[in-house]
C-alpha cells in the first residue's frame, strides 16, 4: 500500500483478507521505553519456515547501520535469533507489544548465519509514518518531517590543524550550504564561503558551526537529524552556533523543506 524508504518501512495489504478473520492486531508499543537487558521476542519466516519464534534480550538501543534506510535510524539491537526471512516481522517485548520491526543482521563468518547481532526499526518510527503509509504511494522522511534547510559536514572529519587554525570546535557540524527560502536562510544561517585544501581533500569553511540544539550536544550530522526529526513542523528550536570564533544562539522555526532537485 505504501513505502517509506527513509525508514526502510512498507505497509502491505493481504491479497486474501479472509485469512485474517478471527485474528486480532498486535499492540504497537512505545519503543522509547525499551531498555537494554529486557526480554525480546522475534517472529518471522526464516528460510521460509513460517511463524518461527525466537527469544533473547535487547542488547543495545540507538544503533545505526549505513545500509538500512536513507537517514540514520536509531535501531534496537537484539541477540534474539533472526535470519533471512525475518525482515518485516515484529520484535516484541514481554507484554507482547510490538517495539520494533526486524530488518537486518550482522552475518556470521559463513556470510549468512546469525552472529548474535540483529536489528529492528523502532516501533515509534512506524507510528510516526503510519498515516503516510496508509495514504499509499511513495513517501520519504524529507516530505513529512521538518528540517532547517541546510547541508552540513561533520567537524570530526576535519584535520585537527584545520580546526585549530580556523578556531572551530572539535565536534559539531559545519553549515556548507543554506537552501534558498528555507528556515535556515530566514534566520540568517551562514553557509561555507571558502574551502581549505589538505592533501587533495577539500574542507568547506567560513560557515556557521552548529554545536547544540536546545542545549543538547550535536556531535555529527546524524545527531542533528535525529533531534530535528523528533520535532513537528512549526516547532521552534534554539541552535548554539559558533560564528567567527564566538558562540551565539539562533532560534529557528522548523518547516517541511523539499530537497532541492
Amino acid at each position: 500500500m505504501g513505502v517509506n524508504p527513509s525508514f526502510d518501512l512498507a505497509l502491505l495489504e493481504p491479497l486474501d483478507g479472509s485469512q485474517l478473520e478471527g485474528t486480532s492486531p498486535l499492540v504497537l508499543g512505545d519503543s522509547d521505553l525499551v531498555e537494554v537487558g529486557q526480554k525480546a521476542v522475534a517472529i518471522g519466516n526464516p528460510f521460509g519456515l513460517a511463524s518461527t519464534v525466537t527469544t533473547g534480550i535487547v542488547s543495545a538501543v540507538g544503533r545505526t547501520l549505513p545500509s538500512v534506510g536513507q537517514v540514520p535510524i536509531p535501531m534496537i539491537q537484539t541477540d534474539a535469533i533472526v535470519n533471512p526471512g525475518n525482515s518485516g516481522g515484529p520484535l516484541l517485548n514481554s507484554s507482547g507489544e510490538v517495539v520494533g520491526i526486524n530488518t537486518a543482521i550482522v552475518p556470521g563468518r559463513s556470510g549468512t548465519s546469525f552472529a548474535g547481532v540483529g536489528f529492528a526499526i523502532p516501533s515509534n518510527l512506524l507510528r510516526r509514518s503510519l498515516d503516510e503509509l496508509l495514504a499509499g504511494g511513495f513517501t520519504e522522511v524529507f516530505e513529512t518531517r521538518p528540517r532547517i534547510g541546510i547541508t552540513v559536514r561533520n567537524l570530526l572529519s576535519y584535520p585537527e590543524a584545520v580546526r585549530q587554525s580556523l578556531h572551530l570546535p572539535d565536534e559539531g557540524v559545519m553549515v556548507v550550504e543554506v537552501q534558498a527560502g528555507g528556515p535556515g536562510e530566514v534566520v540568517g544561517l551562514r553557509g561555507a564561503s571558502f574551502t581549505v585544501n589538505v592533501d587533495g581533500q577539500e574542507f568547506p569553511a567560513g560557515g556557521d558551526a552548529i554545536i547544540a540544539v536546545d542545549g543538547e550536544s550535536v556531535q555529527s550530522a546524524s545527531d542533528l537529524q535525529e533531534v530535528l526529526f523528533s520535532h513537528e513542523p512549526g516547532d521552534t528550536v534554539t541552535l548554539a552556533v559558533v560564528r567567527d570564533g564566538e558562540q551565539v544562539e539562533i532560534s529557528v522555526t522548523l518547516e517541511i523543506v523539499p530537497r532541492e532537485g
